[in-house]
């Protein structure tokens, strides 16, 4: 036998999730196809397996290099709760399979993103305080600048038209968001998380839960990036913004299901803010 078998056998274990997970789980058959001597098939059977997972995992973070860049908070993070190497060695096999389709770094993103959200959804409840919520504030920020920039590059910059007056006018204006928006919902207040992490203070022990709503909205003219906290009612204005509907119809409709978590003068409030700074836009 020689070290070139051991090595292919070790290749293999990194190359082919599958293998690694049959060697782990049917040692001896799956040795059988190699020309293995007594020793070497000894020292095999014996082997700690999850050495090899956890090499497959450093890998897989080490060809993910470009992945983390982009959520470097998000990574801060699972280093502080020891969870760097267990995500990418769980990780080996969607990697594995992605490769073979040799995509570039934002397909990369869109799928390792949903699968590390997946990942921290099965952990036991309460062991990464703020991790999920900076992922998700990472990931929120990445796809509505991506989003913008390729508004940008298609020429689908923002048009400047008219604030509506307020009263008659207002009510039969048609407002549709301008722009790329997008919400989330966290447990914590992810600003607080971010600065934190950012001055290397953050303690989860002080972390106090505050469930909230924010968005995160870009403007295609100047390609600037605006965060602020949502209430519910708000939010319930913004799902009812689709282009063809007048701030009067938003108005009845949301009279005949909000049950009066926003009232219509808080409505043409907030459109009369909203076209004065750009975030809707007529027409």
């Amino acid at each position: 036998m020689s070290t070139a078998t051991v090595n292919s056998i070790i290749a293999r274990c990194i190359v082919e999730p599958p293998f690694l997970a049959a060697l782990a789980s049917n040692p001896k058959e799956t040795l059988d196809r190699y020309d293995l001597d007594e020793q070497a098939r000894h020292d095999f059977l014996s082997l700690d397996l999850t050495r090899i997972q956890y090499l497959a995992g450093f890998i897989t973070k080490i060809q993910n290099h470009d992945v983390v860049a982009e959520l470097p908070q998000t990574h801060i993070l699972l280093r502080h709760y020891d969870l760097e190497l267990p995500v990418f060695r769980a990780y080996h096999e969607t990697h594995q399979r992605l490769r073979r389709t040799n995509p570039g770094k934002n397909e990369k993103l869109r799928v390792f993103v949903p699968f590390l959200k997946g990942y921290l959804d099965s952990l036991p409840a309460g062991s990464a305080p703020g991790l999920a919520d900076i992922l998700n504030h990472e990931w929120l920020l990445w796809e509505v600048r991506e989003s913008v920039a390729r508004q940008r590059s298609a020429g689908e910059e923002s048009t400047t038209v008219p604030v509506p007056a307020s009263g008659a006018g207002l009510d039969e204006s048609i407002p549709r968001l301008n722009g790329v928006f997008r919400v989330g919902l966290f447990e914590y207040i992810p600003l607080e998380i971010a600065a934190e992490i950012a001055s290397s203070t953050f303690d989860a022990c002080r972390l106090t839960k505050d469930a909230c709503i924010w968005g995160y909205w870009a403007d295609p003219g100047t390609a600037s990036l605006r965060l602020f906290q949502l209430e519910s009612g708000v939010l319930m204005v913004l799902d009812q913004i689709t282009g063809n509907r007048s701030i009067s119809e938003i108005i009845r409709r949301l009279e005949a299901t909000s049950k009066m978590e926003i009232t219509p003068e808080e409505i043409r409030a907030f459109f009369l803010t909203a076209f004065q700074n750009g975030l809707c836009i007529t027409g």
